[in-house]
C-alpha cells in the first residue's frame, strides 16, 4: 500500500516561485526621489527669497518696488513645481523613498496652483483696468 497524498497538486504549481530580479543599489528611481526631494527644498528656499524680496519693497515705501517685487520668483516658482511634479510622480512609481517622493509632489503641486492664481489675478487685473 502506497501513501499517496488525497490531493495531489497540479504540476506547475508544485514549482518554486521565481523572485524578481534584486534592485540595483542607487538605481534611478531613488535618484529620482532624492532629486524631487531637492526640488522641493529649492522651491522652500525661493519662497523664503520672495518673503524677504517683498517685505524689503514695504520697507522701502515705494509703491512700484511693491508691485515689481517677486515677479521673477513668482514665474520661476511654478516650473520648478511642475519639475518637481514629474520628478516626484516618476519616483513615486518607482516605489523607493515614496515618502520623499510624495512630499516633493505636495509641495510642486502647492506651487503650480500658486502660479495658477497669480496668472488668474494678473489676468483679472489687467482686464478691469488696473494696470493700465
Amino acid at each position: 500500500m502506497t501513501s499517496e497524498p488525497a490531493y495531489q497538486l497540479p504540476p506547475y504549481a508544485a514549482q518554486p516561485p521565481v523572485a524578481p530580479p534584486p534592485a540595483a543599489s542607487g538605481s534611478g528611481s531613488a535618484r529620482a526621489s532624492v532629486a524631487a526631494g531637492i526640488l522641493a527644498v529649492v522651491l522652500i528656499v525661493l519662497t523664503i527669497v520672495a518673503f524677504l524680496l517683498f517685505a524689503t519693497a514695504l520697507a522701502s515705501g515705494d509703491s512700484d518696488a511693491i508691485a515689481q517685487s517677486g515677479w521673477p520668483l513668482r514665474i520661476i516658482s511654478p516650473l520648478v513645481g511642475v519639475a518637481a511634479v514629474i520628478v516626484g510622480a516618476i519616483g513615486i512609481a518607482s516605489g523607493r523613498r515614496v515618502v520623499l517622493a510624495g512630499v516633493a509632489v505636495g509641495i510642486g503641486a502647492a506651487a503650480v496652483v500658486s502660479g495658477i492664481g497669480t496668472a488668474i489675478d494678473t489676468i483679472v487685473l489687467v482686464l478691469s483696468g488696473v494696470f493700465s
